[in-house]
């Protein structure tokens, strides 16, 4: 990933790679059509796995998947519909290029984010069994194609956007093909999705548990994606390239903090599931610990920055110090509050988390817009940090009293 970043910038230039980012944040709004789909699922399969009932698992995969292609099936006819009256130029505030080539690649774009939006279910399967290594190694191994597919597109001469979304976008997709079929004819195989196991009304339990999981990832979808459209209606995409290669540079701290907690969320399910309060308290304790190192860590990054930056992507792109440090807060917060939202999703207490990931999305682009025109890009972490604050709150006190047994209403739904 760290690679792309360079290599991305050489193969076109600043603005062009903003405006391959701010279309694939717009594009990615759709993954909310899901309804929480693929986390309902996630936390039902590690439930039927965890009391070893395999039939209701294979159903629990048959149903989802077939729910998931119906509605990207829809989507997508409706995007093809409405796609040709798009002025994509004047969306990304951009001349660069014409506005043919912006609606091709909305649409190769789209035609991909179709088919991973069903596939990466499969990741869920590996994280409900608390296989979060494999999911992490799809997407190095998306990356990966990616880095070669554009290395190759540069030695031939063959400089395009549409080419860069060809390969951006088509990379991870074929690879998570790739593992459908080895995952379904190897270790899940009793779990193949199949037309005589789909029971529509399990899709009751899926939706309504992936409807509690549907605001909270909307929201966070709002606030990640929102981000791009309004650094480039205020200033151009070229700004939204500073900002995502300062994102970029901390997502060292967030892939470390996933690759840690991804096993949790199930690994909470199934704790809970048994009643045993012992694992996880230490659980959660061992897990702050980690947080509290890691943030020394991003701090130390902050003061490595600038001679990362340049060894990174170079005199390419200069990234203001202010917005370094801002995201490094971010990232601490985003860190803490991420340990008690595993908790919390991972034994399915949504509502208090659903009700203030809610205020979150509804103060969040208002913020944004007001700091970020008056101050500039920093003042888009700053924007985040506001918004997460009564999260990191209410996130621990939740854990606590679901875990002493003194929680009521709200706070145990």
């Amino acid at each position: 990933m760290f690679l792309l970043v360079p290599l991305t910038l050489d193969y076109l230039d600043q603005e062009r790679y903003g405006l391959w980012l701010t279309l694939s944040s717009i594009i990615s709004w759709f993954g909310l059509f899901d309804i929480g789909l693929g986390n309902g699922f996630r936390n039902k399969f590690a439930e039927a796995i965890a009391v070893k009932n395999d039939l209701l698992a294979k159903t629990y995969v048959s149903t989802t998947f077939v729910l998931l292609s119906i509605i990207i099936g829809s989507v997508l006819a409706i995007f093809i519909t409405i796609n040709p009256f798009l002025n994509w130029g004047r969306i990304l505030n951009t001349d660069a290029e014409s506005r043919r080539t912006l609606s091709i690649l909305a649409m190769v774009i789209f035609s991909f984010f179709a088919l991973r939006f069903v596939f990466k279910l499969t990741t869920s399967i590996f994280l409900a069994d608390q296989k979060s290594m494999l999911v992490d190694l799809v997407g190095v191994l998306g990356n990966l194609l990616s880095l070669i597919l554009i290395f190759t597109l540069m030695q031939l001469g063959r400089h395009s956007l549409l080419y860069l979304g060809l390969a951006l976008a088509g990379s991870p997709v074929l690879v998570l093909i790739i593992v459908y079929f080895i995952v379904f004819n190897g270790k899940y195989k009793k779990y193949k999705p199949s037309f005589s196991f789909v029971d529509f009304k399990q899709s009751k339990g899926l939706v309504g548990l992936g409807f509690l999981f549907f605001i909270p990832q909307m929201c966070s979808m709002l606030i990640l994606s929102s981000s791009n459209i309004v650094i480039t209606q205020i200033f151009s995409p070229a700004e939204v390239a500073i900002y995502n290669i300062a994102y970029k540079y901390f997502t060292l701290a967030l892939v470390f903090y996933h690759i840690i907690l991804h096993p949790f969320w199930s690994a909470f399910t199934e704790a809970y599931v048994k009643q045993d309060f012992v694992w996880i308290k230490n659980a959660i304790r061992k897990l702050v610990l980690i947080w509290a190192v890691s943030c020394i860590g991003v701090m130390l990054m902050v003061l490595l920055s600038g001679f990362a930056y340049r060894i990174w992507v170079g005199d390419r792109v200069n990234i203001p110090l202010s917005l370094t440090i801002g995201l490094a807060i971010y990232v601490c917060i985003h860190g803490w509050c991420y340990i008690f939202n595993s908790f919390a999703t991972g034994v399915s207490k949504l509502v208090l988390h659903l009700s203030s990931w809610l205020i979150i999305g509804l103060f969040f682009i208002p913020l944004a817009i007001l700091l970020t025109s008056r101050i500039g890009l920093v003042g888009m972490p700053i924007a985040l940090i506001i918004s997460m604050v009564p999260q990191s709150i209410i996130s621990p006190l939740q854990y606590k009293k679901i875990i002493s047994g003194t929680a009521a209403g709200i706070w145990n739904r």
